[in-house]
Parts: C-alpha cells; structure tokens; sequence
C-alpha cells in the first residue's frame, strides 16, 4: 500500500472511528499488507497529531497487536504509557486543585482535555494532554491567584490583570514536578469574532465524577461547540485528534445531545460556520450519522464545498505524511503573501520579526524581565532572514514541493478567513 491518502484512511479506521467501527477481521488482512515503510508513515503520524496512545489502544482492543511489526509496536505502547504515567500525575495534580478551590468556595468547569479522558474516553491513557485547562467566573479570579500562590504555583511570567484581561485568560501557572494549569474566565480566543454566552455555559454545565470528585463540566451541545471553535485555531495543524474528540463525543453523549440546541447555540454563537465544517468534515472522514436535518440547516449558509474536500484531503494525506519545519515555514511566509495590502503584510512581518517580550524570552530561554531581551530582537530578525531566504528561492525555481505547499497555505488562509468571517 504506497497511497499516502490509503495510509491515512486506514489509519483513520484503526482509530475507530466508524458507524459502525470495523472489526477485527475487516481490518487484520488490510494491515497485514502494510510495508515498514506504510507502518513508519501510520507511527509517524499518530505521533506527531497526539493519536499514538489511542491507536495502541484500539489495536490491542482488536486484538491486532500482534499483526504490527516489533519495532512499530514498541513505539505506540511506549506512547501509550508514557501518556498514562503523565495523566495519572495530571488528575492528581487535578485533584489537588479542585479540593482547594471548592475549600474556598470558588466554583470550577473543567475543560477540554481532562474532561474528555476520563469522562468521555474513560481510559485517562489514551487522550493526551500537556497541560489542565480550567474555567473559573471572572469576579472569583483574586480568590484563585491566591489560592494558586498558596498551592506553590507561580505565573510562567509576570503580568497584570489590566493586560491580560483581553486574552480571557491569565498566563500559565506552574511549580516544581506539576503539570501546567491554564486559569481561563471565557473559552472564547480574543482573534476570533465568536459571541459565546459565558453565563450560559454556567447555567448548562453538568456534574461529573473525576477521582471520586464532584466537578462540573460543559453539557454535551457547548462541549462540541467548544470543540469546533477551539479547532478553528489550528485548523490545519491539529490533525485528527480534534475529529477523535468530536467523534468520541457524539457517540459518549449520543442519547443525551439536543441537536436542535446544537444548531440554535451555533447561530447565538457565530459560530455555525467552525461547526458545519468540522461535522461536515467528521461524517466524511468517519461515515458518522449526522441528523441531515442539521447539516441542511448549517449549509444554508454558504460555502465553497471544494474547502471542504480540500480539508479532507489535507486531513488525511498530511497526517501520514506530516509537515516539517521546512514546511511549515512556507505555509508561513504563504500567510504572509496572502495578507491585504501592503498595511496586512507590513503588519505581518512586524508581528513575526518583532513579537512580544515574553516570545523572545522563551525562544532564546532568557527570563522575560532580563533586559537581554532587547538584543535578542537583532538576532530574531537574523534568524527570519536566514530561515526564510531559501524558502524564496524554491518558490522563485517553482519547485513542485514548494508550491503545492504554497497552494495549500492559500487554501488554509481562504479556509480560516471563511471560518471567522461574518
């Protein structure tokens, strides 16, 4: 099997994600025929989109553990354990926190990552995570930064509420042997025009048991609306774990999910567009049934169906395959052509050559307050000179790599544009 878009597909089944899934017989013969190289495409893969664990786990769920080559297998149980000794020092972590924040009665959603393992996936292994995300209401925030200081948990970096109260979070708090605990008081990103309801996340959330704790967490319709906008920002990057999590949702809380709430939330929202496109994108990747209702209703507002099969495609075909450094490079300096005028573009180049004092600093691992910072600037500016004149000049022979690459850039800005526009 030589077709990367083969490969991906596959990958894609062994994941489970079907309606219904394949068996273990639909899938022995197909995998039995893999080359080392197929299998090194599949490892690479599910690696690099954080699916390694899940897919060690639903082969060795099949039973099919034994038809992967050793080496192959070694990588994704690797993978697997070391995604449950993190997580398992993460829901501690976890617990700890919601303790104390219940102890000062400061009321906590907890989000994406953390919810989904243990609640939705129920195996905290096979979901990775690299950090606790957490909702709190804005008027309890001094009871937090309290409460965090006094658990031994420091900012990543100084700041002011002043200053951050645009980002809707505080920056990341950490302390010695600790996962990293990101405070937000709105799941809505500030470059997005996306009008989310946070008092009415409140009012749905629902209560779960997490470590024999009671925590609250976002009923079934916001989670996927979360789910969506969140991709929105990385929607070339993700990879399928975002469509593992979508699709693992559906089907956890398929008795229970008010698709009707679904698409009237979407439109309170602004956001039917990131959610017709990942549903959209979902049942073709999975062949999961959608209530063809919904999808008629979201598709009245229009789009290029040719972004949609492109997503597919690039979905499939990458993951395999999966962009390096080079590549990504070139869906950057493709963003930077594709800025309006000469303002977008000039305000681009400044964005990237002159980022925030905090970018420098961890970059070039030198404190933030260190007033070394400012001669780092030069050499930034340096570095994107270096980094990007070979990239012009493949783009100026028209090698073949390069501007399929360039195109899909294109596409990815045209996509992303469509998805938050109004």
């Amino acid at each position: 099997m030589n077709s990367q878009t083969s490969i991906g597909e596959l990958l894609i089944r062994c994941l489970g994600m079907g309606d219904p899934p394949p068996t273990a017989s639909e899938l022995e013969h197909e995998l039995e025929q893999l080359t080392s190289s197929d299998w090194d495409g599949i490892i690479r893969g599910a690696i690099l989109y954080n699916v390694a664990p899940l897919l060690y786990h639903r082969l060795k769920e099949l039973s099919l553990d034994a038809v992967i080559p050793a080496n192959a297998a070694q990588k994704l149980r690797q993978c697997y354990l070391n995604s449950a000794l993190k997580n398992m020092r993460l829901y501690r972590d976890l617990s700890e926190v919601i303790k104390v924040f219940q102890s000062n009665d400061i009321p906590v959603i907890v989000l994406k990552g953390a919810h989904l393992a243990k609640v939705v996936y129920g195996n905290i292994a096979i979901r990775q995570m690299c950090d606790l995300d957490l909702l709190v209401q804005e008027s309890d925030l001094p009871k937090v930064v309290k409460a965090m200081l006094e658990m031994g948990y420091s900012p990543v970096r100084p700041y002011t509420m002043e200053g951050e109260y645009t980002k809707k979070r505080l920056p990341s708090f950490i302390k010695k042997n600790a996962i990293p605990i990101e405070i937000h008081w709105h799941i809505k990103h500030r470059s997005v025009p996306f009008s989310i309801d946070t008092n009415g996340l409140w009012k749905r959330a629902q209560p779960a048991s997490i470590n024999d704790l009671q925590v609250m967490v976002l009923s079934p319709e916001d989670l996927i609306l979360h789910l969506c906008v969140h991709a929105t920002h990385h929607i070339m990057k993700a990879g399928l774990r975002p469509f593992c999590d979508l699709f693992e949702v559906i089907r956890h809380y398929r008795d229970e999910i008010d698709w009707k709430q679904v698409q009237h939330r979407s439109l309170e929202w602004k956001a039917e567009r990131p959610l017709y496109i990942m549903l959209s994108v979902l049942k073709e990747l999975s062949g999961k049934a959608l209530p063809e209702d919904l999808l008629s209703i979201l598709k009245s507002n229009p789009i290029d169906e040719h972004l949609v099969a492109e997503f597919k495609e690039y979905i499939i075909k990458y993951t395999v395959r999966g962009i390096n450094s080079s590549s990504k490079l070139i869906l950057t300096l493709t963003q930077f052509w594709e800025s309006k005028g000469l303002m977008g573009k000039a305000s681009f180049f400044l964005e990237s050559a002159f980022p925030s004092r905090q970018y420098i600093a961890k970059v070039y691992h030198i404190h933030s307050d260190s007033k070394r910072v400012y001669f780092y600037y030069p050499v930034r500016l340096k570095d994107i000179v270096l980094r990007y004149s070979y990239i012009m000049w493949r783009l100026c022979r028209y090698d073949k790599e390069t501007m399929a690459l360039a195109k899909l850039g294109s596409r990815q800005t045209a996509l992303k544009n469509w998805l938050i526009s109004r």
